[in-house]
């Protein structure tokens, strides 16, 4: 009986071993644990939230595209860019508004402009709720930086052009990173001539996410006029420059 005991215990410690072996074995080949969360799951503005996570303790990076459906060089970058991390974690959303990407609109005549409802409400209307979810994700994982991606068309919605900038609420304790982000990309092959500005609209991701969440956000404002694929190639490189900056990209 004893004997017979002894050997189940054996048995039980090596069934054990292997499965310990397994999982390192597991994590040795592929460190890198992904996963894609649904935001406002079952209803017409369901989109996901894809979670790159390398493993390693580190720095997270949260970008956004699409948020306006006609502005449409993000959603292709964060498409076709590869992310090789080496640590921390890059959480994104392709298509912020998936009904006006759809459409290609700025946003669908049935809803609200969705870069006006942030921080959003609970129970409110669909973009509010959209809004509300886009930005409790931010507030649950709480990144170093948003990176927004967007395209302006001369003017705009604006008083002034800001086609070819950057946009930053508040640049005063992160004006070196806006710098750096300005430098190389206007110095890269891309023939890219970019100013910046420090002021966002009320109820924009930039100004509600840096205010109310302390968040440094840049938002990136593609000239439309340009040729598509080098819009995309510009917001590739802003991704570069900033997985590159908190040493994220191997």
């Amino acid at each position: 009986m004893k004997k017979l005991m002894s050997m189940e215990k054996d048995k039980l410690i090596k069934t054990k071993i292997i499965i310990i072996f397994i999982i390192i074995l597991g994590l040795y080949i592929n460190p890198t644990r992904n996963k894609s969360v649904a935001i406002m799951k079952d209803t017409k503005l369901e989109t996901n939230c894809e979670i790159i996570n390398s493993g390693k303790r580190g720095p997270t990076l949260f970008i956004i595209s699409g948020i306006h459906g006609n502005e449409v060089a993000g959603v292709h970058a964060l498409e076709n860019y590869n992310f090789n991390l080496n640590k921390g974690r890059v959480i994104f959303i392709q298509k912020g508004s998936i009904e006006a990407f759809t459409q290609r609109v700025r946003y669908p005549y049935y809803l609200q402009d969705l870069n006006r409802c942030f921080p959003g409400v609970k129970g409110g209307r669909e973009t509010e709720r959209l809004a509300y979810d886009i930005f409790n994700v931010i507030r649950k994982y709480r990144p170093n930086l948003v990176l927004d991606l967007h395209e302006a068309e001369e003017y705009g919605e604006y008083s002034i052009n800001v086609a070819n900038s950057l946009i930053m609420n508040n640049i005063s304790s992160d004006y070196s990173l806006l710098i750096k982000v300005l430098e190389e990309l206007n110095n890269s092959s891309l023939e890219a001539e970019f100013t910046f500005e420090n002021s966002s609209p009320t109820g924009s991701i930039n100004k509600e996410v840096s205010e109310r969440l302390g968040i440094p956000v840049i938002t990136v404002e593609t000239d439309m006029k340009r040729p598509l694929q080098e819009r995309i190639n510009i917001h590739n490189e802003v991704i570069k420059i900033l997985l590159n900056y908190y040493g994220m990209e191997k």
